[in-house]
């Protein structure tokens, strides 16, 4: 039998290290981290110099809340590579995490003045400027992110939010709108535009944007609460024993799902008590 040639260590080493690599991403996506971690420590004792696998074994020790172990593979990379963005990302991630706000903004910033362009940064800087109810900034940042990538969900969603904490109602129903073209079938987006036409006087509109909502979601808990609400608020419950049953019905699905939700624990105390004082 004839000897196969050598192709060389590189050769060999690479396609090795790109299957130990394929294997712990397909760890990572069923959640399986030793395994993943093990096949990633493989990657780097065969590529000692490659910063992307010294990144794919930090943030497994990350999703293992091993920060300090994260910390020093996210270093390596750097060491490596002092101008890896996916580095400086991963590390002011872990400054999040540990409460360092100004360490993690100063990794965001270098990160984006390496590369400008990167949607991930500005997403993350937006994330961090956001929890810290920096609501300016984060705006700002999450449309840089939609600057460059138009259809980016997460930072239109959380666009959204921003905008109804600000008190901006139309601009936060414009976002849920463009949100809602992209993904029909995100029910928090629907929920969240039933609560914004309320607020903007479109009863009906916010019980159809509900009612979608809950053909997507049927356990959505606020959905169903805010429709109950709705349909006891608009109409007399008291004269209507059919809609006075199907709301008191609504309600007590809701709290076989929560079943210390004060809200519907209340509202389903006055829906009953209409039953007996019907001009309730």
């Amino acid at each position: 039998m004839m000897t196969r040639p050598c192709l060389g260590k590189v050769a060999c080493s690479d396609h090795a290290a790109d299957s130990f690599a394929q294997r712990g991403l397909l760890y990572l996506e069923q959640e399986n981290m030793e395994d993943a971690l093990k096949c990633f420590n493989q990657v780097i004792a065969l590529e000692p110099d490659n910063p992307k696998a010294y990144n794919n074994a930090g943030y497994v020790h990350e999703s293992m809340h091993c920060l300090s172990s994260a910390v020093h593979m996210y270093r390596k990379a750097l060491a490596l590579d002092a101008k890896n963005v996916e580095a400086m990302i991963n590390m002011a991630r872990i400054r999040e995490l540990e409460g360092d706000y100004h360490g993690a903004l100063q990794y965001y910033e270098k990160a984006i003045d390496l590369e400008p362009d990167d949607v991930n940064a500005h997403f993350c800087l937006g994330l961090l400027y956001d929890r810290y109810d920096m609501f300016d900034e984060a705006a700002d940042q999450y449309q840089q992110v939609l600057d460059r990538e138009p259809d980016h969900r997460k930072a239109i969603f959380n666009l959204g939010c921003l905008y109804i904490q600000m008190g901006d109602t139309p601009d936060a129903e414009r976002q849920f709108r463009r949100l809602i073209d992209l993904d029909p079938t995100d029910a928090a987006a629907w929920n969240y535009l039933g609560s914004l036409c309320e607020e903007l006087g479109d009863a009906d509109g916010a019980i159809s944007a509900w009612q979608t909502c809950l053909k997507i979601d049927p356990l959505h808990v606020d959905a169903n609460l805010n429709l109950a609400r709705i349909e006891h608020c608009c109409q007399s419950v008291g004269d209507d024993e059919q809609l006075r049953q199907k709301i008191a019905d609504r309600l007590k699905f809701i709290l076989s799902l929560e079943p210390f939700r004060k809200e519907a624990m209340d509202l389903l105390t006055k829906v009953e008590a209409a039953k007996d004082h019907p001009n309730t």
